[in-house]
């Protein structure tokens, strides 16, 4: 009974009576806060601990990742999680460089609109992003876009010339690499922006690029990736489905 009390005790706090106290739930939404409550320091220490289970929607940069070996992929859905291997500090310093790198770059650009985060709700942070769309802003930085059971954060959408359901004008998918050259999982990653910004532009999305660290921007060919791209993405459900076996890659 005491757990039951307890339990109806933070659902009436952090769905009904914080959303009204908007000096402490600024975001209004309060699902958007409740999410943002599940990571805090306060919601370990509570009696009840809030959890937040993202989308089951694949990203691009899986699909990425996945284009390199799909055994992979069966060991992401099926394989022990406890033999994981743990991030290397290497792996750390990687991501770290690649991150201050993207700050970087987006800040040498003009006229860049983010969309407002809402810690991980999609659903509103792709309502935002149209918004960005719709009024026709030049750069969106860490946009995110929902389509095709997919979600994807591409680093930059690039306003250009041409059609879609916003007008006389369409979005590209950039993202940001620390590396001198275009690799195979960036042309797949995004050709995977771009099949999802087919469902969201209501147009097709046949260019996209790689920013790499010489500060130049390697086309994609997404028209062109698109069939083997697809083709990938059926081999992944064949194997979520346990219709396809793989092997290591080594």
């Amino acid at each position: 009974q005491q757990i039951l009390k307890e339990a109806k005790r933070s659902i009436n706090f952090y769905l009904i009576e914080n959303c009204r106290r908007r000096s402490q739930n600024p975001l209004g939404n309060p699902w958007s806060y409740a999410i943002y409550h599940s990571g805090t320091v306060s919601n370990m220490y509570s009696s009840i601990h809030w959890a937040y289970g993202r989308r089951n929607d694949e990203s691009p940069s899986m699909i990425g990742q996945v284009s390199r070996c799909l055994h992979f992929y069966f060991l992401e859905e099926f394989g022990d999680k406890s033999k994981k291997t743990s991030e290397s500090d290497d792996m750390r310093l990687t991501k770290k460089r690649g991150h201050e790198f993207e700050w970087q770059a987006v800040h040498s650009l003009k006229d860049v609109y983010e969309p407002y985060s809402y810690y991980y709700d999609y659903e509103a942070g792709f309502k935002s992003t149209l918004d960005l769309m719709a009024s026709g802003v030049k750069w969106i930085h860490g946009g995110v876009i929902i389509g095709q059971g997919l979600v994807g954060i591409p680093d930059l959408l690039y306003k250009v010339a041409g059609q879609s359901r916003f007008g006389n004008y369409t979005y590209i998918p950039i993202d940001v690499k620390n590396h001198k050259h275009i690799q195979k999982r960036d042309i797949v990653q995004v050709t995977t922006y771009g099949i999802i910004l087919e469902e969201v532009l209501v147009s097709p999305c046949k260019k996209g690029g790689v920013w790499l660290n010489t500060n130049k921007i390697s086309e994609v060919d997404i028209e062109k990736t698109k069939p083997s791209l697809l083709k990938l993405m059926e081999e992944m459900k064949g194997i979520k489905s346990c219709s396809i076996s793989t092997e290591p890659f080594w």
